[in-house]
Parts: C-alpha cells; sequence; structure tokens
C-alpha cells in the first residue's frame, strides 16, 4: 500500500462500480525544503529495477517515464523471463520491480508469488493495471506488492509514486 492512497466508488451511468484510486504524497514533499534536493535527484538514480509488461505497445510509456531516471533497467516482454533472469543472477542489486497485471500462462497470485520468492526482501514490487477491480490492492497487498496504480494513474503519479516508497523506507537501497 502506499501511505495517502484513497480508493473511490463510483457508479457509472450503466450502474456499474467502478473504483479508482487516488495518491496524495504530501508527506513526500514536505521532508524537503523547496530549496532541497528533489527525490528525483536523490533516490531514482541508484536505482536498478526490472519491468514486465506483456505488451510492448503499451510499455513504452512506462519504460519512457521510468528508464532514463534510474541507473539501470531491464524490460522484459514475458514473466517467465524475467523470473529467470532474477533467479540467474540471485536476485542481486535489484531495487525495484514493476509488473503488469496481465501475465501470460498463469495468474497475478502464481506469478506475485513466485516473483516475492525469489527477490530480496528489501526489493520493491510495484504492480499496474490495465483494469483495476474492487479488492485488487488488498489482495496485491497481501501477496507481498508494495505499490498498485492503474495505468492511467501510473502515467500520472507514477515516478512520484516510486520516490516516495523508497524514501518512506530508505533501508531499501
Amino acid at each position: 500500500h502506499i501511505m495517502g492512497a484513497r480508493w473511490a466508488f463510483t457508479s457509472g451511468l450503466d450502474g456499474e462500480l467502478k473504483q479508482s484510486l487516488t495518491i496524495s504524497l504530501h508527506t513526500v514533499t514536505s521532508l524537503f525544503s523547496t530549496s532541497g534536493p528533489s527525490l528525483t535527484n536523490a533516490w531514482l538514480p541508484k536505482l536498478t529495477a526490472f519491468i514486465y509488461d506483456l505488451s510492448p505497445a503499451s510499455s513504452n510509456t512506462v519504460f519512457d517515464d521510468v528508464g532514463p531516471k534510474l541507473k539501470h533497467v531491464e524490460y522484459f516482454t514475458r514473466a517467465d523471463r524475467m523470473l529467470y533472469e532474477i533467479s540467474r543472477r540471485n536476485g542481486a542489486e535489484l531495487d525495484l520491480v514493476i509488473v503488469s497485471d496481465l501475465y501470460d500462462n498463469t495468474s497475478s497470485e502464481v506469478f506475485l508469488s513466485e516473483l516475492r520468492r525469489r527477490i530480496p526482501l528489501n526489493c520493491k514490487v510495484f504492480v499496474i493495471s490495465y483494469a483495476p477491480h474492487i479488492g485488487d490492492a488488498q489482495r496485491y497487498s497481501e501477496l507481498g506488492v508494495d505499490a498498485f496504480l492503474s495505468r492511467d494513474q501510473f502515467i500520472q503519479q507514477g515516478v512520484r509514486a516510486i520516490e516516495h516508497m523508497f524514501e518512506v523506507d530508505d533501508t531499501a537501497i
């Protein structure tokens, strides 16, 4: 979960219940004076990340937003290939894993459980959802996910959420 997150539920014109997540990260900005260094300059350049997304076309936004700000990023279009690379490297020097909630040939529960088993305890897991459902945040939290946003919210607030995760838990670096 992310501190400052708030779920909102609305009913659409068709009567379907819709869920959205709003993140207010006031605690992060209050930690720094306006003349001090930004979190981007302090934390992100130290991070090594793996990004998994089933669809390469949609991944460009995630990679373009996050990739240039981090020390090292590897991108995978196959979940099994990413898990293999994590195992091959024994999770060494991996700070962040950003994954889509769409998986090839497996469920999110199986994939995230296997991912959490293979990565170091201090490695953060961030799930980006194409179509979030009611209860996803709780379910992912129980599977060891550190942050969860919809694809649209990630485009607007993803980098800021990553900064916040590492500022709140500076033992991860």
